[in-house]
C-alpha cells in the first residue's frame, strides 16, 4: 500500500499505479531487494506520462523504455551518483525537450477528456448574471 501512498493533490493515475507495482515487484522478486530505501517524495507520480512521451519520441516498446530507465538508474548508482527515479522523470519534463513538449501535449489532453464542466461556457453564464 505504501507504494501507492501519494499526497491528496497529486494522486497516482491507474497507469502510475502499474508502474509502481511493476517496479515493486521486480526489487522483490528480480532483484531480491527485500529492504530498498525509500526515493522520498514517490517516483511515481505522472511517470506514466513521461513513459509514454519517451515511448512516442523513441518509437520504442514499453518494455525497451523502461529497461532504458532502469539502465539510467543503474548506471548513476554504479558511479556513487545521487539519482532518484523521480529526478530522472523529472529530467524528461523539461519543457523545452522533445520528450518534455509529448509529456506537457498528454497532460493537456488528459485534463481536457476529464473536464466535468464547459469552463467556456460557465464562464458565458457569470457574465451574463
Amino acid at each position: 500500500g505504501d507504494e501507492l501512498a501519494a499526497p491528496a493533490d497529486k494522486p497516482l493515475s491507474e497507469d502510475d499505479m502499474v508502474l509502481a507495482v511493476e517496479e515493486l515487484h521486480d526489487q522483490l522478486f528480480g532483484k531480491g531487494e527485500w529492504r530498498a530505501v525509500s526515493e522520498g517524495g514517490g517516483g511515481f507520480g505522472g511517470a506514466s506520462v513521461v513513459v509514454k512521451a519517451i515511448m512516442e519520441a523513441s518509437s520504442k516498446t514499453l518494455e525497451q523504455v523502461k529497461a532504458f530507465l532502469q539502465k539510467k538508474l543503474d548506471d548513476a548508482k554504479a558511479r556513487n551518483e545521487k539519482l532518484s527515479r523521480k529526478e530522472l522523470y523529472d529530467s524528461f519534463r523539461n519543457p523545452t525537450s522533445k520528450v518534455g513538449k509529448i509529456v506537457e501535449r498528454l497532460e493537456k489532453e488528459r485534463l481536457a477528456s476529464s473536464a466535468k464542466v464547459d469552463a467556456d461556457a460557465a464562464l458565458g453564464e457569470l457574465g451574463s448574471a
